[in-house]
């Protein structure tokens, strides 16, 4: 019993602004996602049985049982966003997410069975071979990428993820039992061979290259702001969202220079000649706040000391700063609209084989001379990565680009690798007879091996985040 089972496929999602004549793309959340999902299940079994009699000769009997499944997953899945080397800024949006996902999964149950018998008033004369043979191969390239180009978010941030999930689960067991019995000769010969070969190598990149991100403020203004003018329409963040200003325009703070305020905190005009006396409207800083004075014309020291001496006839105190929260508003955005506001260029990366290869033979045999031969053969190899320098990796990087967060900037590879194998191997032989001879044996062969190159890293790139830069 032979199955061949193969998946070969290109799952590609992209924005190609490479050419000359493309135009520049405005809209809200972009998301560019590649995703791919490949699963072969093989179950192959072979059971075998022959019989041989002969009640006055030689009774002989043979019995083959194969089952082999070869399967192999060969995916590239791809997510980019390209542009124009050096160009203006050629992408506005909310937030931009560029995935590659891929899962692949193969699921392998090969069983061989083999079982003879034979009788002869001579001669009984018994062969049985059983046999399995497994192969799984996964080879994957998994990208996620943002190159030659300028993109500008507001709301949300921009993520790079490359995600990748390979598991092989693989079962193969043969057994093999052979009896020959006869009057003067008996011979029972039995073999049960296993081999279970399983390969992950997988290739998992998420990249910017030479490219500009920049994540711009949600609003014009924060709550924070204290130097700038609110006009009339401009939006503001507040705690909960985005509020667009429906008033009149003015300053969010107080300018002691410009808006009337005559005298500095050391109770001297603002400017190169101060005065010596208060009228009636002038405000003046004071370290405990800023105040108006209401009162009749005095010398300046004359209320200075009134004031520090905690006689606060004549002053009203002003507010230092505007309560934006108390402005008329019309909400925009809901605060839970939003991303973070992070750039996450991530790459994962999972393999999983879990191999389970067994063998067993028996054989028996009676006569005046009897012969007894059986043996149990098992073979597995389970590699993840070809090598050191070849296969398995998993990166994610930055090169030559500009990148400017207002929240972080995390680069990120993660690649865990596991191989659960188990393996055994038994056989027995019995012979009776005036003159009796049986053997057996165990053969196991068990190679695991697991490789890789995991990196995360910047080259020549200029970094800005208004909180924090994990790699």
């Amino acid at each position: 019993m032979s199955t061949t089972n193969q998946v070969y496929s290109t799952t590609l999602a992209y924005i190609d602004n490479s050419s000359a004549t493309s135009d520049n793309i405005d809209a809200a959340n972009i998301s560019v996602s590649a995703t791919n999902s490949a699963t072969i299940t093989a179950t192959a079994a072979a059971v075998s049985l022959a019989v041989g009699l002969a009640p006055t000769g030689v009774g002989l009997a043979v019995s083959v049982g194969a089952s082999v499944s070869s399967n192999d997953i060969h995916n590239k899945v791809e997510a980019k966003v390209i542009g124009i080397r050096g160009a203006d800024v050629q992408i506005h949006s909310e937030s931009l997410a560029v995935l590659a996902r891929d899962t692949s999964i193969i699921e392998a149950t090969l069983v061989g069975v083999s079982v003879s018998g034979s009788g002869g008033s001579v001669a009984g004369l018994s062969l049985s071979i059983a046999a399995a043979e497994g192969i799984n191969n996964v080879a994957n390239q998994v990208l996620a990428h943002i190159e030659n180009i300028a993109v500008e978010t507001v709301n949300g941030g921009v993520s790079v993820k490359a995600e990748q999930n390979s598991t092989i689960t693989l079962s193969a067991e043969a057994a093999s039992v052979s009896i020959g019995v006869g009057g003067t000769l008996g011979v029972g010969l039995a073999g049960a061979g296993v081999l279970g070969k399983n390969d992950v190598n997988n290739i998992t990149k998420a990249y910017v290259d030479d490219a500009s991100l920049i994540i711009k403020p949600r609003a014009e203004y924060s709550v924070t702001d204290d130097t700038k003018q609110l006009n009339q329409g401009d939006l503001v963040e507040l705690s909960d969202g985005v509020y667009r200003y429906n008033g009149v325009n003015m300053d969010l703070r107080p300018d002691y220079a410009f808006d009337g305020y005559a005298y500095d905190s050391n109770g001297y005009a603002i400017g190169t000649t101060p005065l010596t006396s208060v009228a009636t409207g002038d405000k003046v800083r004071f370290a405990a706040g800023t105040y108006s004075y209401q009162g009749a014309g005095v010398t300046l020291a004359a209320a200075i000391t009134a004031f520090d001496n905690g006689n606060y006839a004549g002053w009203t105190q002003l507010d230092d700063y505007i309560d934006l929260a108390a402005l008329p508003y019309t909400l925009v955005h809901n605060i839970s609209e939003y991303g973070t506001q992070d750039i996450d260029v991530l790459a994962s990366s999972t393999a999983k084989i879990d191999s389970t290869v067994g063998a067993a033979a028996a054989a028996a045999a009676g006569g005046a001379v009897g012969a007894a031969a059986a043996m149990g053969v098992t073979l597995a190899e389970n590699n993840i990565g070809k090598s050191s320098n070849d296969g398995h990796l998993t990166h994610a990087y930055i090169n030559n680009s500009s990148l400017l967060s207002l929240n972080d900037i995390k680069v990120d590879a993660q690649s865990i690798s596991t191989i659960d194998s188990t393996v055994y191997g038994a056989s027995v032989a019995m012979s009776g007879g005036l003159a009796a001879a049986s053997g057996a044996g165990v053969g196991i062969t068990l190679t695991n091996k697991i490789y890789g190159a995991t990196k995360a890293y910047v080259n020549s790139t200029d970094m800005l985040a208004v909180n924090k830069i994990n790699i």
